[in-house]
């Protein structure tokens, strides 16, 4: 399975702030090196990116080493910490654990509240179904789930971004990713994109 892009618009009171693509791995290999690479290029300059990574397999000093690799081939610097400056700055890191996918939803059952309400349940003993997977298959829970990755890192920045992309890192695309983000805000601006390919 190929997820190319995944984007979504945000309400949002007041301006747009810029937009982030976010780029998801669970590898660091030169295969992923070269996609990253040329992400880096082509949108660095005019937006905000984030790496997020599988912080179950991997460690975040080693991301930060493979990014700051990615990034030296443009003699850019290396990646460090969040830069609230946005689009320019330094590549965000952003560790997602399959933990992580069960806080996420944790009291988000079926039924919603009305129904846990009407069953008596508080939420305290609401379950999610990642709770399982997590502890049965953590590799198999984020990917067959990779855009909760995205919903936790939006909820990590709430109301920071207009816009996120999500990229792969398997994604198969030979085209310049900003012209794809600015052809899509442009024609666009209103609705949200989800696409296996484009």
């Amino acid at each position: 399975r190929l997820i190319l892009f995944w984007a979504a618009g945000l309400l949002l009171v007041g301006a747009a702030p810029p937009t982030a693509v976010l780029f998801r791995t669970h590898l660091l290999d030169a295969t992923v090196l070269a996609i990253l690479r040329r992400l880096l290029a082509d949108v660095r300059s005019e937006h905000h990116v984030a790496v997020i990574y599988d912080s179950d397999v991997l460690r975040r000093g080693d991301v930060r080493d493979f990014v700051a690799r990615a990034l030296a081939a443009d003699g850019a610097r290396a990646a460090g910490a969040a830069d609230a400056a946005g689009a320019g700055g330094a590549v965000e890191l952003f560790g997602v654990a399959a933990e992580d996918y069960v806080a996420g939803f944790r009291g988000r059952c079926k039924g919603g509240a009305a129904g846990r309400a009407a069953a008596g349940d508080n939420g305290s003993s609401c379950v999610h179904p990642f709770l399982g997977e997590a502890r049965a298959n953590p590799f198999k829970l984020k990917h067959d789930h990779p855009e909760v990755a995205y919903v936790l890192y939006a909820r990590a920045h709430p109301a920071r971004w207009r816009w996120l992309y999500g990229v792969e890192y398997d994604v198969a695309y030979s085209g310049n990713f900003s012209n794809f983000v600015r052809a899509h805000a442009t024609a666009r601006p209103d609705t949200d994109l989800l696409a296996y390919q484009v």
